[in-house]
């Protein structure tokens, strides 16, 4: 009997995870273009490796990314990462496993294929939030286990933790603004910005 009571709780907590999920799909999905503030870290063995802070526009696939030390493009099929320091660019297509860390809604993509989600409620930054935990079914899986707090109020992320064999990055997610309207020329690297950048083609 408590076997069973178990597993019932347990299928509740995944169906409640799901529809949570699905609700953030389609509120993202409404939102339009968004910008939005963060601060992405790193972390192996519990400890941080790296640290930065940063403004992101994005536009379903499509994504600009901006910190002191790096700006990023993204047009859904090609990447250009401007290097400040280096005045370099580099230009790649990225894997799925890259774009996973890239993209902090990239888990709307993936989470019903693959995932087992659970959840919770608790708080984050005084906020009452849904925290849904979702560990890859299969050992290939391009990221291995993915942590999401929801707002409850309107279901919009506030932070993702994803964890990639054995390490960890978060995405806090901050002053995030909805309906932008962004042109195609956004997400697209222009040369003439950059004239002395050294231009290095990795595809």
């Amino acid at each position: 009997m408590c076997l069973l009571l178990s597993l019932t709780a347990l299928s509740q907590t995944v169906s409640k995870a799901t529809k949570v999920l699905d609700y953030t799909a389609e509120t993202i999905k409404a939102c339009g273009d968004l910008k939005l503030d963060f601060t992405a870290s790193q972390f192996k063995n519990f400890q941080e490796t790296g640290s930065s802070n940063g403004t992101m526009l994005l536009s379903g696939k499509r994504l600009k990314l901006s910190t002191p030390q790096l700006i990023t493009w993204y047009d859904g099929k090609t990447q250009w990462n401007y290097i400040v320091n280096a005045n370099e660019v580099d230009v790649s297509y990225p894997t799925k496993k890259e774009m996973t860390t890239l993209n902090p809604y990239s888990f709307l993509n993936v989470y019903k294929r693959g995932y087992r989600a659970t959840m919770r409620e608790t708080t984050l930054r005084d906020q009452p939030t849904y925290e849904v935990h979702l560990v890859a079914r299969f050992k290939n899986m391009d990221a291995q286990e993915i942590y999401i707090d929801i707002r409850q109020e309107d279901y919009i992320p506030l932070c993702i933790r994803i964890r990639q064999d054995d390490e960890w990055t978060r995405i806090a997610l901050n002053n995030i603004k909805i309906n932008q309207n962004f042109s195609d020329s956004e997400f697209v690297f222009n040369k003439q910005d950059y004239p002395s950048a050294l231009f290095v083609d990795l595809r």
